[in-house]
């Protein structure tokens, strides 16, 4: 009978353990999100800008700035429709932005909501 005891106290105690753990790594996990309301500006097709700060849309990967595409045998400059296209979403005063990741180029990556679309 105390063979058993002993058991079920090592199990109970490797469970409570592994609780311990990954609440330890839930917390670690847990980051605070950056919220950021405003009039934003469209630097290209998938980025923003709000006074100093610097932000990517979470996937989304938008043509270059610079980059031409080819439709029906004509040349059009998708980037540039890119930025109009966005800065139409993100143009109303009542936009918002938040993320809690960087990129490598220390942009903050957001998702966005905007009262009024196009």
């Amino acid at each position: 009978m105390t063979r058993g005891w002993r058991v079920m106290r090592d199990g109970v105690t490797a469970l409570a353990l592994l609780a311990f753990l990954w609440l330890i790594a839930a917390k670690l996990n847990d980051k605070t999100e950056t919220v950021h309301s405003g009039r934003f500006h469209a630097a290209d097709g998938d980025s923003l800008n709000l006074g100093n700060e610097r932000m990517r849309l979470y996937g989304i990967d938008a043509p270059e700035l610079s980059q031409a595409c080819e439709r029906a045998g004509g040349v059009w400059t998708c980037g540039q429709e890119a930025k109009r296209a966005l800065q139409r979403l993100v143009g109303a005063a009542d936009t918002q932005c938040a993320g809690t990741e960087r990129d490598r180029f220390d942009r903050l990556l957001v998702i966005c909501r905007a009262a009024a679309s196009i």
